[in-house]
């Protein structure tokens, strides 16, 4: 843990691990079937009392996996849009 986390960012960082760790694994999967496809996953957390939206983008790329993006956001939720019904969503595949 990082000198001065506190419990909340804890949290904060095993989920974007969590986020990491999913992404890699479907963009390693879809290399190898040669499906490129783009990824969008999509977690909503609580943490005290903010809910903050996270989401990760898998972009497989021809030339290997040495070569795919993943791109990870971190916003804070807003109060007036609808939570997330799912904690882990797959959503959106083919749009970026």
């Amino acid at each position: 843990m990082v000198m001065g986390a506190t419990l909340g960012s804890s949290k904060r960082y095993r989920v974007r691990s969590h986020l990491f760790e999913e992404l890699l694994h479907i963009v390693r999967a879809r290399t190898a079937a040669k499906d490129w496809r783009h990824i969008e996953i999509t977690s909503l957390i609580c943490v005290s009392l903010r809910r903050l939206l996270l989401r990760g983008f898998g972009i497989p790329d021809k030339r290997g996996i040495a070569e795919a993006r993943i791109v990870m956001t971190v916003e804070e939720a807003r109060l007036d849009e609808a939570p997330l019904s799912v904690p882990w969503v797959a959503v959106g595949e083919g749009i970026i």
